[in-house]
């Protein structure tokens, strides 16, 4: 029974410090993400009749990006802690229009400007300071898929780091409940212990095979991580992000 205890309090102790070493450890974090669709195309075997325009400009195809910022830490972020401008690269692509920004707080000022050219386009990011979460989520119709990326750096970073395909949580489903699943891991945990430590299955009362036993850790890991990959996803990207998803 002690094992068991030592077990569940230092796991509890593990979560909760690293719950409270990323919340309480104050540091600035500058991170971005986009995701890149198709609105409209040419391809091979379009007939040569077809033609596509924007306003008056012949295009051949459209897409529609929409990129995020925001700043992941809990110090904030002055304009004067930029070192660098904040920059949005498309390369090989043209920009069609002027860029929608969705900025979480209007107080924050955030604001781009926007350039193209015949190799690369670009969206300069401004504001004036963010919190913990602040943000905006740009849309960008361009008329080329080029790679995206973002170029800038912020006091006391390294870089701005990138999140992979931006996913905005829908607002409109609640989010699933994570206190049942870690109860149930560690439900799990307890009995599994309890059977191991009393030297027999208590189903059979045969001894604890071994390899089963890994076996039943191993599902145990798989469940307690699940919950802990569910948890990190949904603080992915912030709940206001869906305004533009």
């Amino acid at each position: 029974m002690d094992l068991i205890i030592t077990v569940v309090l230092a796991i509890v102790g593990w979560v909760m410090a690293a719950f409270f070493g990323v919340r309480f450890v104050k540091r600035r974090k500058p991170v971005w993400a986009y995701r890149t669709i198709p609105i409209i195309g040419i391809n091979s075997r379009t007939p040569p009749e077809f033609k596509l325009f924007y306003n008056d400009r012949s295009v051949e195809a459209a897409y529609r990006t929409l990129a995020i910022f925001f700043n992941a830490g809990n110090q904030t972020i002055e304009a004067s802690d930029i070192r660098k401008q904040i920059t949005l690269v498309f390369e090989n692509s043209k920009i069609l229009r002027e860029p929608n920004v969705n900025a979480r707080d209007p107080d924050t000022g955030f604001s781009a400007a926007w350039s193209t050219g015949a190799e690369r386009s670009e969206v300069k990011l401004d504001f004036k300071c963010l919190e913990h979460n602040d943000g905006a989520v740009i849309e960008v119709i361009h008329d080329g898929k080029g790679r995206g990326s973002c170029d800038g750096r912020i006091k006391e970073t390294k870089e701005i780091a990138f999140l992979g395909s931006f996913s905005p949580p829908d607002p409109r489903k609640s989010p699933p409940s994570l206190i049942g699943g870690f109860v149930a891991s560690l439900v799990f945990l307890v009995v599994l212990v309890w059977a191991v430590m009393s030297g027999a299955n208590q189903l059979t009362g045969e001894p604890v095979d071994a390899f089963m036993t890994g076996l039943l850790f191993a599902v145990f890991g798989l469940m307690f991580w699940q919950n802990v990959d569910t948890l990190l996803k949904r603080r992915r990207f912030p709940v206001w992000s869906g305004i533009s998803g």
